[in-house]
């Protein structure tokens, strides 16, 4: 941290968030301090004080970060590619921060994408019709947006390669009440029990056939590592699937997991 910046960061600091090279924090009077690579939005010189006025919070790609105001105005700044040019947005309600894209909701309570249009950051025409104002909830991975809209409908965008292209198992996405992600891939808990998966298979979006009876009905409830989901059945049973080294392997631990889990938590590396 520049010297320079460091009264101001002594206290009254309500958050601190970072791309891969630089680092923003916002205080309770609602201004904000950036340090690191430029490139990544470590320098707000070229944002008027003005503009940097009134922020309750702010969001981080990989390279951009993108301040919200009180008042629902938007600001971003940064890489391009990952979202740091985005202008006159308002009347915005949340912000969500992807990899290499934002996803904002508006105050309409409709959708807006900006950012890296391979992995999210251009949101379709057609899908930003099918989302209309019904967007309940919206989830990301490293390069794909899927949002549950109120009817318990999945539409999703971005890289088809980490679960942009839901087509082939969009019309089992029709009663959904949780999304969850690895890296690559989406899996869906609908309302009897059921989980969906889409995206790549290494990383699991293919559920392997011995397990298809077990994740077709009454899972209580999925979470992602990095590469691996793991799903807790309603008689308390853990399976999992996806890469070995990223926690799908239990064998280590099989007798624990049998039955009687209440709760799974994952991380990057398992679970």
């Amino acid at each position: 941290v520049s010297e320079s910046l460091l009264p101001y960061l002594q206290s009254g600091v309500r958050g601190l968030v970072a791309t891969a090279g630089a680092f923003c924090a916002w205080t309770s009077d609602g201004r904000v301090f950036c340090w690191g690579n430029k490139h990544t939005g470590g320098d707000v010189s070229s944002l008027s004080n003005a503009a940097l006025r009134d922020v309750v919070q702010v969001f981080a790609t990989r390279g951009a970060f993108a301040a919200l105001t009180t008042s629902g105005d938007v600001i971003t700044w940064g890489d391009c590619l990952r979202g740091g040019c985005q202008q006159g947005l308002t009347d915005v309600i949340s912000i969500i921060a992807a990899s290499s894209a934002f996803v904002a909701l508006g105050g309409d309570y409709e959708v807006v994408a900006w950012g890296n249009p391979r992995y999210g950051g251009d949101l379709p025409t057609a899908t930003k019709a099918a989302i209309g104002t019904s967007a309940a909830a919206i989830f990301h991975n490293v390069g794909a947006i899927a949002v549950l809209l109120s009817s318990g409908k999945v539409v999703t965008w971005g890289d088809a390669g980490y679960g942009g292209n839901s087509s082939a198992v969009s019309s089992l996405l029709v009663d959904v009440v949780n999304v969850t992600s690895t890296d690559r891939a989406f899996a869906a808990l609908d309302r009897s029990g059921r989980v969906i998966v889409w995206g790549d298979g290494q990383f699991g979006g293919q559920i392997p056939s011995t397990l298809s009876a077990v994740t077709s009905e009454g899972v209580r409830s999925v979470v992602g590592s990095k590469a691996a989901f793991a799903a807790i059945t309603a008689s308390g049973e853990v399976v999992t699937w996806g890469d070995a080294l990223f926690g799908a392997d239990t064998s280590s631990v099989s007798s624990f997991i049998g039955q009687g889990v209440e709760a799974v938590q994952g991380n990057s590396g398992g679970f």
